[in-house]
């Protein structure tokens, strides 16, 4: 055990110098190791967490599994039974779920699925189908909140 551990030192130090050589090297011929202003190309994540600096979740972006959570006071809480959709989950100031933008992607009766947006106070609808299928809304909130209609939320 001891020498497998002395090994793994062993090796920890070369990496760390050779990456110390490689950057020195770089820096040698005007590169920028330190820091890269470059964007990314392509970014594939399932999910992306866009938090505040203390760390509290304000965006959930994600796949279809996105709505199997909801963000509860920063804590994710599975939320079974809500269906499978990719979209956008917004997050108020203590990291509980608000709101969000959402897209199915699958066909219900033939007809491509809606585009849901919603807040905390209730669902507002926007959908468009169209190409046959009819469906037009692009935009209903019939919830209430306090017995009075909800403000659009666009």
């Amino acid at each position: 055990m001891k020498a497998a551990l002395a090994a793994a030192r062993e090796a920890y130090a070369a990496a760390t110098d050779a990456l110390a050589r490689a950057e020195e090297a770089a820096r040698a011929v005007g590169l920028d190791v330190d820091q890269s202003d470059e964007p990314v190309r392509e970014l594939r994540a399932q999910r992306i967490r866009i938090v505040e600096p203390d760390g509290t979740t304000r965006m959930l972006i994600g796949n279809s599994t996105i709505a199997s959570i909801a963000p509860t006071r920063g804590e994710d809480q599975e939320h079974p039974g809500r269906g499978t959709f990719g979209g956008i989950l917004f997050c108020n100031d203590e990291g509980t779920e608000a709101g969000g933008l959402i897209y199915a992607g699958h066909r219900n009766n033939g007809k491509p699925s809606q585009l849901g947006l919603w807040t905390a106070e209730g669902a507002v609808k926007i959908t468009a189908t169209a190409a046959d299928g009819t469906d037009h809304t692009l935009f209903s909130s019939e919830a209430t909140h306090n017995g009075a209609p909800t403000a659009p939320a666009m």
